[in-house]
């Protein structure tokens, strides 16, 4: 491959004049609820709406970039199918203010005891 033939310059005038060394605050807010069967929680992992961008030579806001608040829910509740065999339901429930609501779903499948059996049968017996 010949690195010769890209073109790696700085023409970029946004990106190379646009480095204004801003921090953006961020504290987010969580909490879980749980027993030994279920759990539930809510997060916030931003508690600010960022903009990054707004400082840009055009006098447009389709240029402006804006981080927006976050906020899942987030749940799921075992249920025991048979002495080793265990079932989990569980949902991610994800709001965001200018996007549609997302819902993820999921199931997980949870052998238990048996797989202990088998560690200990297999590698502690001679």
């Amino acid at each position: 491959m010949d690195f010769s033939k890209f073109n790696i310059g700085d023409d970029d005038y946004e990106f190379s004049n646009n480095l204004n060394n801003e921090f953006p605050p961020n504290v987010g807010i969580g909490l879980v609820l749980h027993n030994n069967s279920a759990y539930s929680g809510f997060s916030v992992p931003s508690l600010f709406k960022v903009k990054y961008y707004d400082n840009l030579r055009y006098s447009s806001d389709d240029y402006v970039i804006t981080k927006e608040i976050n906020c899942y829910f987030i749940g799921a509740k075992v249920i025991d199918l048979t002495y080793y065999l265990k079932y989990e339901p569980m949902f991610l429930l994800k709001f965001v203010a200018c996007a549609p609501l997302q819902l993820d779903l999921g199931n997980s499948f949870i052998l238990v005891k048996i797989l202990l059996w088998a560690f200990l049968i297999e590698f502690l017996m001679p």
